[in-house]
């Protein structure tokens, strides 16, 4: 396997872009290291939603809580150095199973539709930065659920 690492003159464009989009910091639309995960979610999707077509979201230093996020196209979620964008342990912080039409789980592999960042129609979307994402799994969010009939499982 060979794995390619940039070149210095590819990490800065990348920097460059990253640095000319207008930024939205999510604690300036109501998320804290304290808010609960639907508290949250609803604070950093509305900084996804503001950053419109083109905008860098920023989670900045610190632990966030969050359920479901659905990306946009052109949007950058940024997590920056020493930030930690946490998924909840719950299930109920998450989609529907019913939230767009290709969603469904799969009740004998034990795994369903609820996601953590959702990316659907938005092309040009990207997750970037020095900071990390963290999932717990717990057995209620693999728990089997309801299906289409059409679903290939």
């Amino acid at each position: 396997m060979k794995i390619q690492i940039p070149s210095i003159a590819e990490c800065l464009v990348l920097a460059a872009a990253h640095s000319a989009l207008a930024e939205f910091d999510i604690r300036d639309f109501g998320a804290a290291e304290t808010n609960s995960a639907a508290e949250n979610a609803a604070a950093i999707q509305k900084a996804i939603d503001a950053a419109g077509n083109g905008g860098a979201v920023i989670i900045p230093a610190g632990t966030f809580v969050s359920g479901t996020l659905w990306l946009r196209p052109h949007v950058e979620l940024h997590l920056a150095d020493g930030a930690v964008l946490k998924a909840s342990p719950n299930l109920s912080d998450y989609n529907p199973l019913d939230a767009y039409p290709e969603n469904w789980g799969c009740p004998p592999e034990y795994w369903n539709g609820c996601h953590f960042i959702i990316a659907r129609h938005a092309d040009g979307a990207s997750i970037t930065g020095t900071g990390r994402w963290k999932a717990t799994i717990s057995r209620q969010c693999v728990a089997p659920q309801t299906r289409p009939a059409s679903a290939p499982c």
